[in-house]
């Protein structure tokens, strides 16, 4: 098959669409809906990212008032650290270089400390929690048993935290659900097509593109190069030159009607 080179192809498939056959009031009001929908999911982005930050600053207050029970007590923090972690932090001082080549033996017990440190600091509650209810019986030293109830204390307090996030996004992405899914109906009764054929479907995304590229020239640098993607990565099948041409565009119009509605042309972008 004859390869065209894409510069060409795009001159050569610059097409009028003069007669149209949707009114600009019907793909006005559709593009109107299209930018409700993208609002919505920047409000919800908006309000996930105010409250995980809120909950960050929340956990970081409780690691500070967790730190002082972990600083200056290493007897305590190798009482509290199950067997499996001890084995784990044993085989690392053996394998890393770095701590094999340290002429002080201090040097690898302070790396031992420092990586039970950082565990209590960053592991999941819920999991810490676990592995000291097992732990505890087994403590004598009444200043451990002490200081591990006062840790376990605020890794509950850190749990609350983690939980009240949950909540809150799954509140904040039910709300957004129920906000778009009364867009996507009206966005479906807005489009004037009785039996949603794909030809009907493709001719009404053209004339919105069309419509959009008038309120928004930029959108043109979207659907350019969502065209090269699609002709580049689809040239060398056993199809006919002019079909090729054609899917790009409607692959084009489509990503264009994406961005419009969620902002992004990246499904790993687009929230719910």
């Amino acid at each position: 098959m004859l390869i065209t080179s894409i510069n060409n192809t795009m001159r050569q498939n610059k097409q009028s669409f003069g007669g149209k056959i949707y009114s600009k009031q019907t793909l006005d009001k559709y593009l109107d809906l299209l930018g409700e929908y993208r609002k919505a999911g920047d409000i919800l982005r908006t309000k996930m990212q105010v409250t995980s930050e809120a909950t960050k600053v929340k956990l970081n207050e409780t690691n500070e008032l967790i730190k002082p029970l972990i600083d200056n007590d290493e007897n305590f923090l190798w009482a509290i650290t199950p067997a499996n972690k001890k084995d784990q932090f044993a085989r690392f001082v053996t394998e890393d270089n770095s701590v094999i080549t340290s002429s002080s033996p201090l040097h690898t017990w302070d790396k031992v400390i420092e990586m039970i440190q950082k565990r209590i600091l960053t592991e999941r509650p819920e999991t810490l929690t676990k592995e000291f209810q097992e732990i505890e019986p087994r403590l004598k030293d009444s200043t451990h048993i002490q200081k591990l109830k006062n840790l376990k204390g605020l890794l509950y307090k850190k749990q609350n935290h983690m939980n009240n996030l949950e909540d809150k996004n799954e509140n904040l992405a039910m709300a957004h659900y129920d906000t778009i899914s009364k867009i996507e109906a009206k966005l479906t009764k807005t489009m004037p097509i009785t039996n949603k054929s794909f030809k009907q479907i493709k001719t009404f995304l053209r004339e919105l593109y069309h419509r959009a590229v008038e309120k928004q020239p930029e959108l043109k640098q979207i659907y350019k190069k969502k065209y090269k993607k699609y002709y580049n990565k689809h040239q060398n099948e056993t199809i006919k030159i002019g079909r090729l041409k054609q899917e790009a565009s409607e692959f084009g119009h489509s990503c264009v009607k994406d961005y419009l509605k969620y902002g992004s042309t990246d499904s790993n972008n687009i929230p719910f």
